[in-house]
């Protein structure tokens, strides 16, 4: 039983903790109240039957009970009114239940959309190692998913008590007509319900396994889509197919599994129960020789219960089939949130760099890797307003540095100044809206040039958009049939790798840094652009700090100092060049 209460009991904790005490209060409250009227147009049945002919054998309890009920009313019990009666309890209970699905429903879609929120927050709030290493794929499936299958389980989970307590009620209506024969039903469903209980562990433990087959199937599509153009060039889409194709049919295996269960589960009670009908109401008309107003009534509660029974236990299952979704979005939760960001300390502002940036003996290896350190002792400075180039072969820690720089990663010993002020976590925030950042590989959103532009700063103007396109060399986008809105595709497929970088540059430009970095920005440029945006990147020197990553530095005339970087240091000064080529120096503080 550990293995399904636990999990239970989370669920139950989840949701309560979600909805609150006064939502949940609610709910039980408009459950109680459609569950005690759901037996009421059973119970009229009785004197509505007395009332078409004569009674045969004495006057049922229940009817007698309703006459009184009546006549304290006014009212005289003939068939117009009690059809009058039968049609207003009727019509409130119609209410009732409207009132039911909408309080449930509007709890679930909080508790869902309330998970989903919380679950995108905190992988938004991570720290980029974490990020980093994880898969992608396997938080698209958590939060896309998995958070859809706990939608539905909860579905089932909050109509459950309402399906119990229709049960308990038609149950006590039948103890009123015929207390023997009603408890040998007790009896008996107990009795059933018993003989499919391997089926609950069943659904828990297909539940836990489809949870890792959508996973999995996440991750191919995920990696097809990342590769869909080396893919194509090297042919080998039959490959990705065929992958994909095998993790479709694994899922389709569990579920078809799942479904058998639920339907040999159907199978077993729809017949046992059946009979089992059958030989009550035999034995009621032909042993105990049951009036037909008592009769009929316990022919329809008996009829109703076995749905009902069977609607109990595919809930239940659902249900058991859904823990291990919900424990995974759990899980994710724990981990980003364990892994977050400090949060930022009220509103600050954005830093301005007056002085400059200094690295002093900045030591950084990667967490959990016995590999050696990325970065050795590092010391430079960049000045405030100045372009500062860093060259030197792959693997030599220049990106690294960067994201150091940025605060992406924390290092393992020394420290960043910024205006001699150590670059500290609770200042991280402020930093970043600092920043403009333009990686290798620039990232473009499926939309307009103009949206993707403005995606820095929404309130700039076409004015400010065109002076920065400018900048960028990117006034190519002028000359494209839809000008700012044309659409440039998934990741900007649809543009040259250069055109994308540009485009890259023309945002970062248009934030407004007070530190621009460009991380390889202009590999994919041709020589002619890579001289007008390293002249367009010269000319705002005093404007911004720039730190410039390139293989080509020689393209950067303006820089103030281009460092080497190689194996993690920096290296020695070149005498014979006439860029300085040594870390500038700074003010101490």
């Amino acid at each position: 039983m550990g293995e399904i209460g636990r999990p239970l009991r989370e669920f139950a904790r989840q949701m309560t903790t979600s909805a609150g005490p006064r939502a949940i209060a609610g709910a039980v409250a408009v459950i109680v109240l459609t569950g005690l009227t759901d037996g009421i147009g059973l119970v009229l049945l009785v004197p509505l039957l007395q009332s078409l002919g004569p009674q045969r054998g004495p006057a049922g309890t229940v009817a007698g009970t309703i006459a009184r009920v009546m006549a304290l009313a006014g009212l005289r019990p003939s068939l117009p009114s009690l059809l009058a009666v039968f049609l207003v309890l009727i019509g409130l209970r119609a209410l009732l239940v409207r009132g039911r699905e909408v309080t449930l429903a509007r709890i679930r879609l909080a508790f869902v959309s309330g998970l989903r929120i919380r679950l995108y927050r905190a992988m938004a709030q991570a720290s980029w190692p974490f990020l980093a290493r994880s898969r992608a794929s396997d938080l698209s499936a958590t939060l896309l998913g998995e958070v859809d299958r706990v939608g539905q389980g909860t579905y089932f989970a909050l109509h459950l008590p309402a399906r119990a307590l229709a049960i308990l009620v038609h149950l006590m209506v039948a103890f009123t007509l015929a207390p023997g024969f009603s408890l040998l039903a007790v009896a008996t469903g107990a009795g059933l319900a018993f003989a499919v209980r391997g089926r609950m562990l069943h659904s828990l433990r297909l539940g836990t396994s489809l949870t890792a087959d959508k996973r999995e199937l996440y991750r191919d599509f995920a990696e097809f889509v990342a590769a869909v153009k080396v893919a194509k060039a090297h042919a080998a889409e039959d490959r990705h197919v065929g992958a994909f194709s095998a993790r479709v049919e694994d899922v389709a295996r569990r579920m078809l599994a799942f479904s058998r269960g639920q339907a040999d589960a159907r199978f077993v009670q729809e017949v046992a129960g059946a009979a089992a009908v059958a030989a009550f109401l035999w034995g009621g008309a032909t042993a105990a020789h049951l009036p037909p107003p008592q009769l009929l009534p316990l022919v329809l509660i008996f009829y109703r219960l076995l749905p009902l029974t069977q609607q109990l236990q595919q809930a239940a299952q659902q249900i058991l089939h859904m823990l291990p979704s919900l424990a995974s979005v759990i899980d994710t939760c724990v981990r980003c949130e364990a892994h977050a960001e400090p949060a930022a300390a009220g509103d600050m502002a954005p830093v301005c760099v007056r002085h400059g940036l200094r690295v002093e003996d900045l030591w950084f290896a990667h967490p959990g890797e016995a590999a050696p350190f990325v970065l050795r002792g590092v010391n430079l400075a960049l000045p405030a307003g100045g372009i500062t180039v860093l060259s030197g072969p792959s693997g030599g820690g220049k990106s690294t540095l960067l994201d150091l720089l940025v605060g992406l990663l924390e290092p393992a010993r020394g420290r960043i100044l910024v205006d001699g002020v150590p670059l500290s976590a609770m200042a991280l925030p402020a930093w970043r809206r600092s920043i403009a950042y333009v990686p290798q590989d620039p990232v473009l959103f499926h939309d307009t040039i103009r949206a993707n532009l403005l995606w820095a700063r929404p309130e700039a103007g076409d004015a400010e958009i065109r002076e920065v396109l400018t900048l960028a060399a990117a006034e190519f986008v002028y000359a494209l049939p839809a000008g700012l809105e044309t659409v440039v595709g998934d990741r900007g497929l649809l543009l040259s790798g250069g055109e994308r970088q540009r485009l890259a540059l023309a945002r970062a430009l248009l934030r407004r840094p007070t530190l621009l970095i460009l991380d390889e920005a202009t590999a994919a440029l041709d020589s002619g652009n890579e001289r007008f945006i390293a002249d367009s990147i010269g000319r705002l020197k005093g404007r911004m700090t720039i730190v410039v990553v390139t293989h080509r530095p020689a393209a950067f005339t303006a820089a103030d100092q281009i460092l080497r970087m190689r194996e993690g240091e920096v290296l020695p000064a070149d005498p014979s060049s006439p860029i300085r080529t040594s870390p500038a120096s700074l003010p101490t503080d």
